[in-house]
């Protein structure tokens, strides 16, 4: 079977695993589908006038690479200070510890896309907790403008 398949449960594209949850969700329905902008989606089916195809040509697949990869920075990171502040908070040890081990997850999905952005992973750090402590902070650190656009367009 392919890598991609949907019969063996494996996604290269790490939305693609949330999926088969869609209907969970509302934010799926129909009705937030339809409150889509109309801007957003004449610009995606190239309407928009300063969407040329110039435009579209330039952007290339790496670009798109890019995007997701800081999409993905930015999202665990979010995820991650939610974690921080529960093992932070947590009164006792299995609440730290599962809140250590979901950091170790976390992790594991922001360290490629973080290499893939360039930034530097050393850290002195030496828990999970700690670690995405520091990851956390270097994603903050390089939020750009943009960034905040695409948070807005991306969760609004």
């Amino acid at each position: 079977m392919s890598p991609h398949s949907e019969l063996d449960r494996s996604y290269a594209n790490p939305m693609a695993a949330a999926l088969p949850l869609a209907s969970v969700f509302p934010a799926f329905s129909d009705a937030a589908r339809d409150a889509v902008p109309r801007d957003l989606i004449a610009r995606v089916a190239g309407a928009d006038p300063a969407w040329t195809p110039a435009a579209r040509d330039t952007f290339s697949a790496a670009e798109a690479d890019r995007q997701r990869d800081r999409l993905v920075c930015l999202l665990v990171a979010d995820l991650l200070q939610a974690e921080i502040a529960a093992h932070d908070a947590a009164a006792d040890a299995p609440e730290a510890r599962a809140a250590a081990a979901r950091c170790v997850l976390g992790l594991r999905v922001l360290r490629p896309a973080m290499l893939r952005q360039g930034h530097d992973l050393d850290t002195l750090a030496t828990g999970p907790v700690e670690i995405a402590r520091a990851m956390v902070e270097r994603v903050q650190a390089s939020k750009t403008d943009a960034d905040y656009r695409m948070l807005q367009v991306t969760l609004h």
